[in-house]
């Protein structure tokens, strides 16, 4: 995707998990020059974005994946990573979360978000609230962080996923 800021500028975008808006901290691949959200990445602070990033698109012998994990996977997996990420990383925002509240987020159908809402009940991320229901679902702060650790601590290592 091509964003057009002025008629001279013309800004690539390529969103592994589709998702083709601006999502905070953003990423230039160093070889295609499109402009990627860095949390898909596993990249959540200025600090940890390396001085040269490479998407999965670029990765060859020459050039490393920023975030190597993503480079094994198909690309209907890699999105299904990113997705998650970006909503792991949406539950570190709010104390409460509801369907259409990450649809809109996430810039997802409602049908999607509640599977990722059912996945984050399973997974033990959040749980229904005993009162204030129609306030969403309470979302586990500890379990959230954990989750965290496991979905974005991969990007220093060569590990493929397991099957």
């Amino acid at each position: 995707m091509q964003l057009r800021l002025t008629p001279l500028c013309v800004v690539d975008m390529m969103m592994l998990c589709l998702y083709l808006q601006d999502d905070g901290l953003m990423v230039l691949c160093a070889c295609c020059n499109s402009w990627q959200h860095a949390v898909c990445f596993g990249l959540l602070t200025e600090s940890v974005v390396p001085s040269e990033h490479i998407c999965d698109k670029c990765s060859d012998g020459d050039h490393r994946c920023t975030d190597p994990f993503l480079q094994y996977l198909s690309p209907v997996a890699i999105q299904a990573t990113c997705l998650w990420r970006r909503t792991l990383l949406a539950c570190t925002e709010v104390t409460r979360l509801l369907t259409g509240n990450l649809a809109n987020r996430l810039g997802i159908t409602i049908d999607v978000a509640r599977g990722l809402m059912t996945r984050l009940e399973r997974e033990g991320l959040i749980k229904t609230a005993s009162k204030g229901k129609r306030l969403g679902k309470q979302i586990n702060k500890d379990s959230v962080d954990e989750a965290m650790k496991k979905y974005f601590n991969r990007n220093n290592t060569d590990i493929k996923p397991q099957d």
